[in-house]
């Protein structure tokens, strides 16, 4: 783990394969931010972005993490205490800026209502969204547009106590369109969802 103290003598001529930045709440500018440089750092295959309850929160965070686009290199990506409602534009166009991501976690998003389209992903296999307490539903957003999650085999929900509805068919009124979203599906995991109701159920899914 690197502390934010020490990010910006640490990173300025190293490029490790794991990186995670604690205490993000406290950047105080963009420019900080950007003094990182972290989408130059093309080695980095897991990275973990965090905001901690102790941050001082000189900025929004939205405004920090659009400094944060991270290189195409990423494979595994955390997010963590991010308060902010929306996300930048790197975020909603994930698939394009980050297109090896395998692995997902959303962890600790309070005031977010809505999600990236984390659907048109092509190597997702597994994605984790926990304690999102202002979401109430999860459909087109999430998916993106038709053949969305084509790799995904593991889902998790957790604590998610708002959550109402999951549409878990993407429909095109044009052509007539009604897609299951989750070909691949082998394992959902939903804990702490007690007015979920998935629509239509899901067929042939495992879970716990």
């Amino acid at each position: 783990m690197v502390n934010l103290a020490a990010i910006f003598f640490l990173l300025e001529d190293e490029n490790p394969e794991f990186l995670e930045i604690t205490g993000l709440g406290n950047v105080k500018s963009a420019e900080e931010a950007q003094g990182i440089k972290l989408v130059e750092k093309r080695r980095i295959e897991r990275l973990e972005l965090v905001w901690t309850r102790d941050d001082k929160r000189f900025m929004e965070d939205d405004e920090i993490l659009k400094e944060l686009l991270p290189p195409d290199t990423v494979k595994r990506f955390e997010l963590r205490g991010y308060r902010s409602r929306n996300f930048p534009s790197w975020v909603m166009g994930i698939a394009t800026y980050l297109p090896n991501l395998t692995t997902i976690r959303l962890w600790a998003l309070p005031n977010c209502t809505n999600l990236p389209p984390l659907g048109q992903l092509p190597e997702l296999e597994p994605l984790t969204i926990e304690k999102m307490d202002s979401m109430r539903k999860i459909g087109g957003d999430l998916y993106g547009g038709i053949r969305a999650f084509p790799r995904l085999q593991y889902l998790s929900l957790e604590y998610m106590e708002c959550l109402e509805d999951w549409n878990m068919l993407y429909s095109s009124s044009e052509d007539s369109l009604n897609e299951h979203m989750l070909p691949s599906l082998l394992n959902l995991y939903i804990e702490q969802c007690p007015r979920l109701r998935l629509n239509p159920c899901l067929p042939g899914a495992g879970g716990n």
